[in-house]
């Protein structure tokens, strides 16, 4: 009766480990499985952030300085040489290298400029608003300053300006001064001008980058007034003169907001110190400098002071009117007897205190034994 049992108990685990196998086989063959058509790099996961393409070194900022000056100078030059250049082709394929008109390669590339300008501050403003002791929201400007440089970027290729000038002269019926174009000079201007006082307010931490962005609008403000005055320097075109200065503009704006973002970034990731390291190193180096510096120099006829004596320092019976200088019984009699030694040697040296070694205590049976035979063989010299 055992047997069949246990048979029967063999067969059903046999049984059981069967059905488990064929569950844990996988639904589909190996044959029809698809291979991968990206390798691991195309994965979300390994894509390069937005952040990723703000340069952090300042070789590659330095790198990015030189390009945009060698390209104003190259479209400058282009300008100036512009009818030599007429000379060897057609007057339409040269109007590319023309400054001030539309289309041409400067009011593309001032286009591109304030464009990644406003994607920089647009970035600035998604790290910038996760700053917790930013409790007023002034970050909220950098989300302004974004969209009004990629306002102005429209306007470097379409001259959107024009048309607003027109359109402000019609519906007022007043011919604004400088011919209509103080109507999108002072509505511009303003809200520039409160945006720029926002921004260098909230660039404080950031020097290299407020004193960039600064130049920016001085740098538009000749260019405008050159452009409105209509007057030559010398032998140089109004025209060259302006849209070099507006193309510096654009550059000095880009660069500063590139700078900026880099300091954000870094700040958000924990790799710049802190004002209160800075505060406690600055500390550290002042406190260092002071004691070399009242350090006496020798020659330098500073009064040294002597030290102070130590004799008498913690003695009960000091005398208030000494000074701090205790005068024990023993250094009194010495000083009355004036060198000289008295017979009874044991009572100079029976007293508790004594001075040995600058401090007092009480001299040991040896010690005035000692003392005792010492006395003794000055008196026999």
């Amino acid at each position: 009766m055992q047997l069949f049992q246990r048979d029967d108990r063999r067969r059903r685990v046999l049984t059981e480990e069967r059905a488990g196998d064929l569950s844990a086989k996988p639904a589909t063959s190996p044959r029809t499985r698809k291979a991968e058509p990206y390798t691991a790099g195309g994965k979300p996961q390994n894509h390069r952030r937005i952040s990723d393409l703000v340069p952090r070194s300042y070789v590659a900022i330095g790198f990015f300085f030189l390009a945009g000056l060698t390209a104003i100078a190259g479209l400058a030059a282009a300008h100036l040489y512009l009818p030599e250049l007429a000379a060897w082709g057609t007057k339409e394929g040269t109007a590319a290298f023309e400054l001030g008109s539309r289309g041409s390669l400067a009011s593309c590339l001032g286009s591109v400029w304030l464009a990644l300008a406003g994607l920089g501050s647009l970035l600035v403003y998604s790290i910038r608003r996760h700053k917790v002791d930013d409790y007023r929201g002034h970050y909220r400007w950098w989300f302004i300053a974004g969209l009004a440089w990629l306002v102005m970027s429209l306007d470097a290729i379409t001259g959107l300006h024009e048309l607003f000038r027109a359109a402000m002269t019609r519906l007022s019926g007043y011919s604004a001064p400088a011919a209509g174009h103080a109507w999108w000079i002072g509505a511009w201007g303003l809200l520039l001008a409160a945006t720029f006082v926002r921004l260098l307010l909230d660039m404080r931490a950031c020097r290299m980058a407020l004193l960039t962005i600064a130049l920016a609008p001085a740098a538009w403000c000749g260019g405008l007034a050159v452009q409105l005055s209509g007057k030559s320097l010398t032998n140089i075109s109004p025209t060259l003169v302006a849209e070099t200065l507006k193309l510096s503009g654009h550059f000095l704006l880009l660069l500063g907001v590139v700078l900026y973002a880099r300091h954000v970034i870094l700040h958000a990731q924990g790799l710049l110190p802190s004002r209160d390291a800075k505060r406690r190193k600055e500390r550290a180096k002042k406190e260092a400098a002071e004691p070399a510096s009242k350090s006496p120099v020798a020659g330098s006829g500073t009064r040294i002071d002597p030290p102070h004596n130590p004799v008498g320092v913690g003695n009960k019976h000091a005398h208030p009117t000494t000074g701090g200088t205790t005068m024990t019984p023993h250094s009194q009699v010495s000083s009355q007897q004036s060198g000289s030694y008295r017979e009874d040697d044991d009572s100079d040296y029976d007293d508790d205190d004594d001075d040995i070694g600058g401090r007092n205590r009480k001299l040991s049976k040896a010690e005035r034994k000692r003392l005792r035979k010492q006395k003794a063989e000055e008196r026999g010299w």
